[in-house]
C-alpha cells in the first residue's frame, strides 16, 4: 500500500457555486427511477478528447455555441479512484427526484490520466442552464491499497458519479468525478426526498439554506453533510471540483487522499470490488446517517447481490480500514515522513476524518460515548460487542448481534495474561477504543497506575506502561480509592487515532492510543474533584468547539454536590458556583427542600443534549438542557475556572419515587438513538428506565419536564444485585440488528458474576402497579417481575452468566448494606487525596 501522486487535478474553472437555491431549477424533460444510480452508460466513445453520442457532434472543450434549444455544452474534467483511465463517461439530464434521466447526452473515454473532454448535446426545448449527472463505467485504476493491483471497473454495473447544478450554456471545465461525488450525487436524492431529519441525523446536520425544491440547493446541502462526515474543512471546494493530493501533508486534498484511500483498503476487507463498495457506501448515506439502510429505509446491499451490507460499513468498519490502511507495511503510519510521497501525513487529517465519522454515524455504531464504566460497547467486524469490566473475572465480552441469543465471549486467552500481569490486581474498568484495525480497548485496576492496551481479536497486550510519574494521588470516594476512577472514548487526539479521556486527582488527562502517551492534565477547580463516573459528549458542539466532559461529583468538601463542564479545545474545567448547584438541584423531602447530594453518577444524551446525574443511594436525577449555549456563561481560567447557567431553563431534580414506594439508586447510563436513561443501584437490587424529554421541543409543547415517563423495579435479591464496583457496571446501546435499546448492568445475585441485558423501551412501558388508597398516582412501579417471561414473549430481562476466573489479587469494592441507610445519610459523602 503505498500514497500514488495525483497530479494536474485543479480545476481550469470553478463549477457554478452550490451554495444558491433556484426553485424549479430541475429539469424535467427525462424519466428515470427514484432513489437510484444509473446502472451503466448508453453508449461508449473512441476518443477520450472528443467523441459524443446521441447526435451531437465533435468538439473539443472550449467550444461555444448558441445557447439555444438542442444546445452543445462543453464538459471537461477528470476521473479520479485514482486516475481511472480507460472508462467511459456519459453526461444525463438530471431529474426533479434528482436522480438521472435516461437520454445519454454525450460521453467520451478518459486518457490514461483520468481526463476527459466531449460535448453534450442538449434536448430540443432544454435550455441552460442545466442540471447535469456524470456517470462512468468501465476504467482502470491503481488501488491506493496496492498500487501493484490494477483494479478493473464493470462496464455494467454501478459507477462514479457527480451531479452539476446550472451548468451554463458555455460549459464548465476542471470537474471531479470521485467516490465522493458518487455519495453527494446520492445524498441529494435523499436531501429532495427528505431523508434525514430523525435526531439521528441532527448531530452535525447542515441545515439548507433554503427550503422548497430545487436541485442547487439539495447538491450544496448534500456536499456539506458529505464533507462533514468525512472531517473536510467547512472552506473545502465542492467535491465535484476537489481532487485529492497524496503529496500534502494536511489540508482537504490530504483528508481526501486519505478517505480514497481507505476505501480501498474498506473494499478488500468486505471481499468487494471498490466500486460496488462505493455504491454502496452512496445507498447507505442517502438520509446522511451510515447505518446499513438506504431509500426507503430498507436495509442496503451490495450492488448486484442479495447480500444486506452490515449497518458499520460507513462507521466503524471504514474507520479500522482507515487505521489498516496507514498501518500496512508498504505505507508508513501518520505522522511519518513516507519514502513515495517525500512528506509527513499529520495525524490531524486521521483526527478530523475520525471526528466526522463518529458525528454522523448512529448510536449503534458505538461511536458515540457519553458515560463512563465497567461497561462498554464495540463493533467488531460486523458484530456488536458488550464489553464487561468484571474485576476479578477479568475482560469479558457478549455478543448481541443477535439480541435474543447473546453469546458470551470469555476471551480466557488474553486473561491469563491480564490477571497474571503484576500490573493489574483486576479488570475494574474498560473504555472501548473503536474504529481501529482490530477491536480494542484500554483496561485499568483502580489500584495501579498502569493503563493497558488490548486486541481483542488476538486477545494479546499491545502495550501497558506504568504511569506512576504522572498519577501520583489516588482519589478517595465512598465506595474506595482509585487512582483512575472513570474515562471516555475520545475520537480527537494527537496521534490521530483517537484517545481516552481519563478522570484523576490530577485532572482529566487524555491516554492516545497511537502514541501511548498521556497529555498535560486539564486542572480540575479548587472547589471540584473528580467524579466517580464521568459523562461526555465529545462529538457534541453545542456548548464546546471539541465537546465536553460532564463531571458532577462529590463537590466542596466533598459532601455538597458539584459539576463541572470540561472544554477539551481549550483544557479548561468550568465549575458552577456551589451556591447555584445547591439552589438549582433542590430535593424535595417531607415537604421541605433538602441539597442534592453528591452525585454518583454521569452521562450525556448527546442528540437531545442533556445531562444526567445520579445522587448516591436516592431516588432521585438531576438533569440539565445543554442544548442552548445562549443559555451558559463561562469565565476564568485554571482552578478558579467558573460558569453559571439560566436557573429556570437548564435544571431539573426529579424524583423517581411513587407516594408510597420509591427505587433506590446510584449509577446512570443513556442510550442517545431512542434517549432512554438506565438507573441502577451499585451495592442494590433496584433499576429504573426513563425516557428523556427533549428540551428543544418539550412532549407537552410547553415546558420542558426532564423525563416523559418512567418506571421501576426493586428485584429479589436472587434476581439481581448490583455488583457494587466503581466506576459503575453499566452500559447502554442500541442494536444494530433490531434499533432497539438495550441496557447493561453487572449482578452478582447468585454470588458469581452475570450481566443483566434489558429491553429499555419494553421496560419504560410496561404496566405500572395500580394506585393504591392514600397515593396521588400515577405509579411508575412495574406491575410484573421483568425477569419472568410473559405468554409468546421473551423476558424484559435476560442474565447472561459470565465465564468464572481465578482472582489475582484484591479489588476495590467497599460493598455495603445501602438499603439499611437513611436517606439523609445516602447523601454523605467524604473525599480525601492521599499523597
Amino acid at each position: 500500500m503505498k500514497f500514488l501522486r495525483v497530479t494536474g487535478l485543479m480545476p481550469a474553472l470553478l463549477i457554478v457555486a452550490l451554495s444558491g437555491c433556484k426553485y424549479g431549477d430541475s429539469n424535467n424533460t427525462s424519466s428515470s427511477s427514484s432513489g437510484g444510480h444509473s446502472s451503466s452508460s448508453s453508449s461508449s466513445s473512441s476518443s477520450s478528447s472528443s467523441s459524443s453520442s446521441s447526435g451531437s457532434s465533435s468538439s473539443s472543450s472550449g467550444s461555444s455555441s448558441s445557447g439555444g434549444p438542442g444546445a452543445v455544452v462543453p464538459i471537461a474534467g477528470k476521473l479520479v479512484q485514482a486516475p481511472l483511465a480507460g472508462a467511459t463517461v456519459t453526461a444525463y439530464l438530471a431529474t426533479a427526484s434528482g436522480a438521472p434521466g435516461t437520454q445519454a447526452l454525450g460521453n467520451a473515454t478518459s486518457g490514461s490520466d483520468g481526463s476527459f473532454s466531449f460535448n453534450a448535446t442538449l434536448p430540443a426545448g432544454t435550455s441552460p442552464p442545466v442540471d447535469l449527472i456524470l456517470i462512468s463505467s468501465g476504467g482502470q485504476y491503481a488501488s491506493e491499497a496496492n498500487i501493484a493491483n490494477t483494479i478493473t471497473n464493470p462496464s455494467s454495473g454501478p459507477g462514479l458519479e457527480a451531479l452539476l447544478p446550472q451548468v451554463a450554456a458555455s460549459g464548465v471545465s476542471g470537474v471531479v468525478v470521485s467516490p465522493l461525488t458518487t455519495l453527494v450525487a446520492m445524498r441529494t436524492q435523499g436531501v429532495i426526498a427528505g431523508a434525514g431529519a430523525s435526531t439521528a441525523a441532527r448531530l452535525k446536520a447542515t441545515k439548507a439554506s433554503c427550503t422548497g425544491g430545487g436541485i442547487s440547493c439539495a447538491a450544496a446541502t448534500a456536499d456539506a453533510g458529505i464533507k462533514s462526515a468525512f472531517g473536510f474543512s467547512s472552506a473545502a471546494a465542492p467535491f465535484n471540483s476537489l481532487a485529492p493530493d497524496f503529496s500534502a501533508p494536511s489540508g482537504d486534498g490530504a483528508v481526501m487522499a486519505l478517505v480514497l484511500g481507505s476505501f480501498e483498503q474498506e473494499a478488500a476487507s468486505v471481499k468487494q470490488a471498490p466500486i460496488s463498495l462505493i455504491g454502496a457506501l452512496a445507498s447507505d448515506y442517502y438520509d446522511g446517517v451510515p447505518d446499513g439502510n438506504g431509500p426507503g429505509g430498507g436495509p442496503v446491499k451490495y450492488p448486484g447481490t442479495s447480500t444486506n451490507i452490515p449497518p458499520t460499513l460507513g462507521s466503524g468498519i471504514f474507520l479500522s480500514n482507515l487505521t489498516s490502511y496507514l498501518t500496512a507495511s508498504a505505507t508508513p503510519s501518520a505522522g511519518v515522513t513516507t519514502a513515495t510521497t517525500g512528506v509527513s501525513i499529520q495525524p490531524t487529517v486521521t483526527s478530523a476524518i475520525r471526528s466526522g465519522i463518529a458525528s454522523v454515524a448512529p448510536a449503534s455504531a458505538g461511536l458515540l460515548a457519553n458515560s463512563s464504566g465497567a461497561i462498554a460497547e464495540i463493533s467488531d467486524a460486523g458484530a456488536q460487542l458488550v464489553l464487561v469490566a468484571a474485576n476479578t473475572q477479568g475482560l469479558q465480552a457478549v455478543d448481541i448481534t443477535n439480541p435474543a441469543k447473546p453469546v458470551l465471549l470469555p476471551y480466557a486467552k488474553l486473561n491469563a495474561v491480564l490477571l497474571s500481569s503484576s500490573s493489574l490486581t483486576a479488570v475494574n474498568g474498560v473504555i472501548a477504543v473503536p474504529g481501529q484495525k482490530d477491536a480494542e480497548a484500554v483496561a485499568y485496576s483502580f489500584s495501579s497506575t498502569h493503563v493497558v492496551l488490548v486486541d481483542l481479536d488476538t486477545q494479546t497486550v499491545l502495550n501497558d506502561t506504568d504511569y506512576a510519574s504522572v498519577l501520583t494521588s489516588d482519589t478517595n470516594f465512598s465506595g474506595g480509592s482509585a487512582f483512575i476512577s472513570s474515562g471516555v472514548y475520545d475520537s480527537t487526539s494527537p496521534g490521530g487515532d483517537g484517545g481516552v479521556d481519563l478522570a484523576t486527582a490530577e485532572g482529566f488527562i487524555q491516554y492516545d492510543v497511537a502514541t501511548h502517551t498521556l497529555s498535560e492534565p486539564i486542572p480540575l477547580s479548587a472547589s471540584q474533584i473528580p467524579p466517580e463516573n464521568l459523562g461526555a459528549a465529545t462529538v457534541d458542539k453545542i456548548l464546546f468547539a471539541n465537546g465536553l466532559l460532564f463531571s458532577g461529583n462529590y463537590g466542596p468538601s466533598g459532601s455538597g454536590g458539584g459539576l463541572q463542564l470540561v472544554d477539551l479545545k481549550n483544557g479548561v474545567a468550568y465549575a458552577m458556583s456551589d451556591t447555584q448547584f445547591q439552589t438549582d438541584f433542590t430535593v424535595t423531602e417531607g415537604g421541605g427542600q433538602e441539597p442534592f447530594g453528591i452525585v454518583d453518577g454521569n452521562s450525556v444524551d448527546a442528540l437531545l443534549h442533556v445531562g444526567v446525574m445520579s445522587g448516591e443511594h436516592t431516588d432521585y436525577a438531576g438533569l440539565i438542557d445543554l442544548h442552548d449555549a445562549s443559555k451558559y456563561s463561562f469565565s476564568g481560567s485554571g482552578a478558579s475556572a467558573a460558569f453559571t447557567a439560566s436557573t429556570a431553563a437548564v435544571a431539573k431534580t426529579v424524583s423517581l419515587s411513587d407516594d408510597l414506594a420509591g427505587p433506590t439508586l446510584s449509577g446512570v447510563t443513556v442510550e442517545p438513538a431512542n434517549h432512554y436513561a438506565l438507573f441502577i443501584d451499585e451495592f442494590g437490587s433496584s433499576l429504573a428506565v426513563g425516557l428523556l424529554d427533549d428540551p428543544a421541543k418539550p412532549a407537552n409543547s410547553t415546558a420542558w419536564q426532564g423525563f416523559i415517563d418512567w418506571r421501576y423495579y426493586n428485584a429479589e435479591s436472587s434476581e439481581y444485585e448490583g455488583a457494587g464496583y466503581d466506576p459503575h457496571a453499566v452500559g447502554a446501546l442500541q442494536a444494530a440488528s433490531n434499533s432497539k435499546s438495550y441496557g447493561f448492568a453487572l449482578s452478582d445475585a447468585s454470588g458469581s458474576e452475570a450481566l443483566a441485558m434489558i429491553d429499555l423501551a419494553a421496560f419504560a412501558t410496561a404496566p405500572a402497579m395500580a394506585t393504591p388508597s392514600g397515593s396521588k398516582g400515577p405509579e411508575h412501579e412495574l406491575a410484573s417481575d421483568p425477569f419472568v417471561a410473559a405468554a409468546g414473549a421473551p423476558p424484559i430481562i435476560q442474565i447472561v452468566p459470565l465465564a468464572a476466573a481465578p482472582a489475582s489479587g484484591n479489588t476495590v469494592r467497599g460493598k455495603r448494606s445501602a438499603k439499611s441507610k437513611t436517606q439523609a445519610e445516602r447523601r454523605d459523602g467524604v473525599m480525601v487525596l492521599r499523597h
